[in-house]
């Protein structure tokens, strides 16, 4: 066999078999493919980012909700310190004003005195 005869057959069997066509066809099967795979991964990316996306929306959310928590529970102890200053301020003005001598006459301030000393109005 020589070279013409190999040749020849080789050209024969790609061209009946529909090789030829193939050849020349693959790289533009290979860029398709390349292009059908890219697209895929961008759909990939934008869809991870769209999940990102709202997921920071409902963790700013959370943050705000927390916040607001937070401020309300700074006001109420806020309120619950000046009830308690209060009440601690009527109660050592009560223990430095008695008396332990109920009988005397010279108890300060008197009984019967309508003088309020601490107004916790």
């Amino acid at each position: 066999m020589d070279w013409t005869t190999i040749i020849v057959t080789v050209l024969t069997v790609l061209i009946s078999n529909g090789g030829l066509v193939t050849l020349v066809t693959l790289k533009e099967k290979k860029t398709a493919a390349f292009l059908d795979n890219v697209t895929k991964l961008i759909d990939q990316w934008q869809e991870i980012a769209e999940e990102r996306k709202q997921r920071v929306k409902e963790l700013k959310d959370d943050l705000e909700s927390k916040d607001k928590k937070i401020e309300e529970v700074i006001r109420d102890r806020s309120g619950v310190r000046d009830d308690l200053d209060h009440t601690r301020t009527s109660e050592a003005v009560a223990k430095i004003l008695r008396c332990d001598n109920t009988s005397c006459l010279d108890r300060k301030p008197p009984f019967g005195s309508n003088d309020k000393l601490i107004s916790n109005e």
